[in-house]
């Protein structure tokens, strides 16, 4: 019977005996798989009379129509003696063979709905999905449950073993009484800089219960930190072999482009105001140029900014400029500024004098150079002074000298030559020329030109510009106003 009837009449038949007396039975109740007074209203002590005349009497047992969802239910029921208090009056009826009987409860109750909460905890942490019906049920809920992706595409999904531990088939349950069940799935700390990120876990039947919302989505909070990016000094460049290759370099593995801006500050270099190269101008100035470090896994990553040097035909200092990282996105910054250098490419300076000079035949003429490294490099190959004389473009046999220029240092060094034939107003030059320069800067030169002033053959005599002397042939330079000459006859 429906637990709605409320009285559920249980019919005792008489079957043999005398229809025309009064007769009376005991009846009595006791829990089946229905539990009283939960279930139904225990009458164990209840008598029962069939009145003369008739066969059948109905014994109501009071049923309990609760809202709990619940499979049917037996009460058992027995007929036992009667024992008349006066049996004259009420006369026992004699019981036959079938003297029990179970009556049945049948639920009307619907079953209850079944809903999976959603839940957000850190990485490496684990997700709790609540599981709970909407009711108390009476009957125990056993649910199938795994683990899925969210379909929301990347990056906001996350990967089964990379993210978290899948499952699959697993089933746990509700007991009968309760209304919640806490399902856990660990998920998998990382090293990465990533979005948040989304799975899904999903209950596929409950046959005990209605499933209303059987997906709890589970979002796994990123708890790495930005990765970072910085610059270091960058290789020095020489002037003429530019460019300075900034090298912008990020630590961490990272999902996102991570970026900033690049700015080049005046040290003693001077910028150029444009993307071009002017007079006196050192280096094309950046100012908030881009820069942006593709998403790795990998811990490290770099890519290089390039900043154009001008080259110049100037003997002067190495020169620098500042370079700074600002602006970062998702991303933090480490070292933010660095230093560039400049190589200048001229700059050792060699001077050689007298620029020019009158020389004597048969005496020695001193050439004076001098070298000055002015770059501030510390070098420590040397460098060599090479001189050679050359007389009407034609070398001068043994007319070589060479000395050592060590770095970061003024030399100055002396080269004597002689000259022993000849004639009026001939033209020796004399070049000193770097070689085997340290640090590759290229070759710097001097040069100095010596006029033949005059011959001179034997005698002292005073003579003046252009005289003739017989036995003498003197040949003085215009440049000379007089010349005395030693000599004995």
């Amino acid at each position: 019977m429906g637990e709605s009837i409320g009285l559920a009449p249980v019919r005792i038949v008489r079957t043999k005996g005398d229809a025309t007396k009064d007769a009376w039975v005991t009846v009595g109740s006791s829990n089946g798989t229905a539990v009283s007074p939960a279930d139904y209203t225990d009458t164990s002590t209840a008598y029962i009379k069939l009145p003369a005349g008739s066969n059948t009497v109905d014994f109501l047992v009071p049923i309990v129509d609760d809202a709990l969802d619940e499979n049917a239910e037996t009460v058992n029921l027995t007929l036992y003696s009667f024992i008349s208090p006066d049996p004259a009056t009420m006369p026992a009826a004699q019981l036959g063979r079938r003297k029990a009987a179970k009556l049945t409860i049948n639920d009307n109750d619907a079953s209850p709905t079944l809903s999976v909460a959603d839940d957000t905890t850190n990485e490496g942490n684990l997700e709790n999905f609540g599981v709970s019906l909407s009711a108390v049920s009476g009957r125990p809920v056993t649910f199938t449950w795994g683990t899925a992706q969210t379909s929301t595409g990347p990056p906001k999904d996350a990967t089964s073993g990379v993210d978290y531990t899948a499952f699959a088939g697993q089933t746990a349950t509700i007991p009968a009484g309760q209304t919640f069940k806490n399902i856990t799935v660990g998920t998998i700390q990382d090293a990465i800089y990533e979005d948040n990120q989304t799975f899904k876990m999903v209950v596929s039947s409950a046959p005990n219960a209605t499933i209303l919302d059987g997906t709890g989505v589970g979002t796994i909070n990123d708890n790495d930190t930005a990765p970072v990016l910085s610059i270091a000094n960058p290789a020095a460049v020489w002037e003429d072999a530019g460019p300075v290759s900034v090298i912008v370099t990020r630590t961490g593995a990272t999902e996102f482009p991570a970026s900033a801006k690049l700015t080049t500050t005046d040290g003693t270099a001077t910028p150029s105001g444009d993307a071009t190269c002017g007079a006196g101008e050192d280096y094309v100035q950046l100012v908030d140029a881009p820069v942006s470090v593709p998403p790795t896994l990998g811990t490290l990553a770099s890519v290089p900014v390039l900043v154009d040097v001008c080259p110049d035909a100037v003997a002067e200092p190495n020169e620098t400029f500042d370079i700074f990282l600002t602006a970062p996105q998702i991303a933090t910054l480490g070292a933010s500024s660095a230093s560039a250098t400049i190589k200048d490419d001229e700059a050792w300076e060699l001077n050689l004098t007298p620029a020019s000079q009158n020389v004597v035949a048969g005496q020695s003429d001193a050439h004076t150079v001098t070298v000055r490294n002015i770059s501030g490099d510390v070098v420590t190959t040397p460098s060599i002074v090479h001189f050679e004389v050359w007389r009407d473009r034609d070398p001068v046999p043994n007319g070589l000298y060479d000395f050592i220029v060590g770095a970061d240092q003024v030399v100055t060094g002396t080269f004597n030559g002689s000259y022993t034939g000849g004639s009026v107003g001939e033209k020796d030059v004399v070049v000193a020329c770097l070689q085997n320069v340290a640090g590759g800067n290229a070759p710097a030169c001097g040069v100095e030109t010596d006029t033949l002033a005059y011959l001179l053959d034997g005698g002292d005599v005073t003579i003046g510009e252009d005289t003739e002397l017989s036995g003498f042939l003197i040949g003085i330079l215009p440049s000379v106003d007089s010349a005395t000459v030693n000599w004995t006859s």
